[in-house]
């Protein structure tokens, strides 16, 4: 621990004029898991490295068009093909988090690879790159509808009004919690990992950035 905090203290000296801009707006969807810990960890990387943020919510495919077109200055945490798709998104290495990728599936007999191969299925998710068939994360033969919503929630709401009975979303090790009812069965898709994200009007910070998150994810580690 003692090391990491020396180096965090380097880190902030030897970078302390490294951006001209003052302060930074940050995205964030809304996922537990953002709000609970990955917010914090890339507020303090940014203090870090000399940077004041403000964070804003904002939706799945929203916050995507904001962050291409400079609007905002980086999101909290997105899959990686997000920068395939948006040429002006750039990921910040090392990776944040690996999730699996779940199909929930509602008062269905049969919850598997099967329910992406039927056309005629609709499914919600909050993934956007499940839409793009060229940079599709994940790697599946998709054949059903795909529907993108901003949140898990809104996704549970409408498969228990019955307007939708699948959905594809990125859990922990644990379904979440508006997916707990037993009336839900759910097929694990794969693990995929997710990073913190800029605009590349930014690049120029990536590398102090990069390490500033490193070793926020190994304080973290360490209090675990």
């Amino acid at each position: 621990m003692r090391k990491i905090v020396v180096t965090f203290l380097l880190l902030l000296t030897s970078l302390e004029a490294l951006s001209t801009q003052s302060s930074f707006t940050i995205g964030h969807i809304d996922h537990p898991k953002v709000a609970a810990i990955y917010k914090d960890l890339i507020y303090k990387s940014y203090q870090d490295i000399g940077i004041e943020v403000k964070f804003t919510q904002v939706g799945t495919e929203q916050g995507l068009k904001l962050l291409s077109e400079g609007l905002t200055d980086a999101d909290v945490v997105r899959y990686k093909a997000v920068t395939l798709i948006h040429k002006n998104i750039i990921l910040v290495e090392p990776p944040l988090v690996s999730t699996n990728i779940t199909l929930y599936c509602f008062q269905s007999e049969i919850c598997n690879e099967s329910i992406l191969s039927d056309q005629n299925n609709i499914i919600a998710t909050t993934i956007v790159s499940l839409k793009s068939s060229e940079n599709r994360m994940p790697k599946i033969a998709l054949k059903a509808q795909v529907m993108v919503f901003d949140n898990h929630t809104k996704i549970a709401q409408l498969i228990r009004n019955g307007r939708i009975k699948y959905g594809i979303l990125p859990t922990g090790n644990n379904a979440l919690p508006s997916f707990t009812d037993v009336k839900f069965t759910h097929f694990n898709l794969g693990q995929y990992q997710a990073y913190h994200v800029i605009n590349k009007k930014h690049q120029h910070l990536q590398p102090a950035l990069s390490k500033a998150i490193e070793l926020r994810l190994k304080a973290l580690a360490e209090n675990e």
